[in-house]
């Protein structure tokens, strides 16, 4: 279930806001589907409160491919900037996965 929740629950909702607040054209944004979006995306943070509270990572065995997928859509919401609300349970998740040596080499610059 949380393998998915990245991309088939946050993804869409983080994908849209970013789209009307940055992507589309001017002509093309539509305001109300950007904070739509922002507010969907926030309630999926909520959600992932609860797991957090409990567990460095979504599952409770660890970090797992669940994480990578759920990390890519935050890190989208960042540069959406609809991140900085997220529950602090949620924004401590993102700062450990950002610490990890996988993290640091793939976004590391030559």
């Amino acid at each position: 279930q949380w393998l998915h929740f990245g991309e088939a629950t946050l993804g869409p909702y983080v994908t849209m806001a970013m789209g009307h607040t940055s992507l589309l054209s001017e002509k093309h944004r539509i305001p109300v589907m950007a904070k739509w979006g922002a507010r969907e995306a926030q309630h999926c943070f909520e959600v992932m409160e609860g797991p957090l509270s409990k567990h460095e990572y979504i599952l409770p065995s660890g970090f797992s491919a669940a994480d990578i997928s759920i990390a890519y859509m935050i890190l989208l919401a960042k540069l959406s900037k609809i991140f900085g609300d997220a529950p602090q349970p949620v924004i401590d998740y993102f700062d450990r996965i950002r610490q990890r040596p996988g993290w640091i080499k793939a976004t590391a610059k030559d």
